[in-house]
């Protein structure tokens, strides 16, 4: 795996040498930043100057660039990866664990498969390939934030499941990505939670105790009692809710 670390000379330094170059989109758990070799990649692009890669074999190679890269999974899900560094000499395309963790993403290994989600949404997985995970990715050339999901859903879920109305005009601010409102699909959330019970009808009680006693006779779940007891009736006063339990050995 292979570590990005900057400091004041605006060098980042990689302790392991990446090699056998490959496509696709690798997750890297001890990076700090999200790295590609492809320029194609890149949405946006701002030329960097003097920032350099420092291998592991100790020779360094240049940043050529920072931007933002959007991922689409196979899944649907669209992630944009922001602040990429873009190091021609790099041979995979690596994508931060860490900075994912960090960014409120869940990520699960298990076996040879990784999955990441976010709020219980699923987002994508990969497979263990080369000693790494291979993101299932389709390979599409063309903020502050490390990341931007392109989701209505996620978006909706992470914001304390607001009004669509509200994710909308984020949208539109530019806040978060470009969304529409056609993108959303009913919230389960938030429709259990609008779920109100059906009033129930008034009933009538006794007003004076002992002129209506509710009665019944329950098995103990073929369990015997101490005494050999295997039922019990109960006898409920209407007016004062007084309950009287009592053991029997049959129900007859």
């Amino acid at each position: 795996m292979n570590n990005f670390f900057f400091n004041s000379h605006n060098t980042h330094y990689v302790f392991q040498q990446v090699v056998g170059g490959s496509g696709g989109w690798w997750i890297d758990i001890g990076a700090s930043r999200h790295v590609s070799y492809d320029r194609a990649m890149f949405k946006t692009y701002t030329p960097a100057k003097d920032k350099t890669v420092l291998m592991g074999d100790f020779h360094t190679t240049k940043v050529a660039g920072i931007g933002d890269v959007e991922l689409q999974f196979t899944s649907g899900k669209k992630l944009i990866l922001k602040d990429v560094m873009h190091a021609p000499e790099i041979r995979k395309n690596l994508i931060s664990g860490f900075l994912l963790n960090k960014a409120g993403f869940t990520q699960t290994i298990r076996a040879d498969l990784y999955t990441i989600s976010m709020n219980v949404t699923f987002v994508g997985k990969g497979y263990a390939t080369d000693g790494m995970f291979k993101l299932n990715v389709e390979m599409n050339k063309v903020s502050p934030s490390i990341y931007m999901l392109c989701d209505f859903n996620i978006w909706h879920s992470t914001q304390c499941h607001v009004n669509k109305r509200v994710i909308y005009n984020l949208s539109s601010l530019g806040l978060i990505p470009k969304l529409s409102l056609n993108d959303f699909e009913k919230c389960d959330f938030c429709s259990q939670a609008k779920i109100t019970k059906q009033s129930h009808k008034s009933v009538l009680r006794e007003s004076e105790p002992l002129n209506l006693i509710h009665s019944d006779i329950c098995e103990l779940d073929g369990t015997l009692t101490r005494n050999g007891k295997r039922y019990f009736i109960t006898f409920i006063d209407d007016c004062s809710d007084y309950t009287f339990v009592y053991l029997m050995k049959n129900n007859t």
